[in-house]
């Protein structure tokens, strides 16, 4: 069974949702997405507190545990070479 696109007549094949040619869309949407959006739950309130409890550290922490490995790589890294100032 041959199909043909409305707008620009390309052939298309009977499963195909969208003409390769001119991107005119021949036939309906899979999942009735309106419904879904409007059946989605309410967001849980706590959600964030949970987030929060069990997350990354804030950017300060971050910025000092990173400056803290840089400081000890550098004593190790003098230790190790024997270098002396």
């Amino acid at each position: 069974m041959a199909v043909h696109c409305p707008s620009c007549g390309a052939a298309l094949a009977p499963d195909q949702r969208y003409c390769l040619s001119c991107g005119t869309r021949v036939a309906d949407f899979r999942v009735d997405w309106m419904a879904l959006l409007a059946t989605a739950p309410p967001p849980v309130a706590g959600a964030s507190a949970a987030a929060a409890d069990g997350g990354l550290p804030s950017p300060r922490v971050a910025a000092a545990l990173v400056l803290g490995v840089l400081a000890f790589g550098s004593v190790v890294g003098d230790a190790a070479t024997g270098a002396s100032a």
